[in-house]
């Protein structure tokens, strides 16, 4: 079944989040809040649903462009699309939600922020794979290997 929906917010898994007709939590990846999108949807619960991306109707004006050539085939980052201070926001926001679920107010004690320094070629360690000439990652849920030259967010 496809849709068209405006994307609102982000999960913390890094899907974005958009309600179908009914008002059921439809999860994209590869989306932003502000969004409007074409998807498929995938796989249904009673709660809420996943969408495959099939078309960005109308891009968010936060929308950034990914500098790395296999992002959204590649199955490591999720959110080079999004600039870092809205993923910086979106992470604060699940520590909170999930304070609060076990029932403690985020702003009764003192939370010392530690944003990256570097949001580019920091990580120190990543699993890359190989089958015989080729080197890369592992496509998004499959054993397909996505070949690269440079992976943006590993140290040189």
């Amino acid at each position: 079944m496809e849709m068209i929906l405006d994307i609102t917010s982000l999960s913390r898994a890094g899907a974005g989040v958009g309600r179908d007709a009914s008002g059921r939590v439809v999860f994209v990846p590869f989306t932003a809040p502000g969004d409007k999108v074409r998807v498929e949807i995938i796989s249904e619960e009673k709660r809420y649903a996943d969408g495959r991306l099939l078309e960005i109707v109308s891009p968010s004006p936060d929308r950034a462009v990914p500098p790395c050539p296999v992002f959204g085939r590649c199955g490591g980052c999720e959110w080079q699309h999004l600039p870092y201070s809205l993923q910086w926001n979106t992470k604060k926001g699940g520590v909170r939600h999930a304070l609060a679920r076990v029932g403690i107010e985020a702003e009764s004690i003192p939370l010392e922020e530690l944003p990256a320094d570097q949001i580019w070629e920091y990580r120190n360690r990543v699993q890359l794979r190989g089958f015989r000439d080729e080197i890369g990652f592992y496509a998004r849920k499959s054993k397909t290997i996505v070949p690269i030259d440079k992976c943006y967010i590993a140290r040189p």
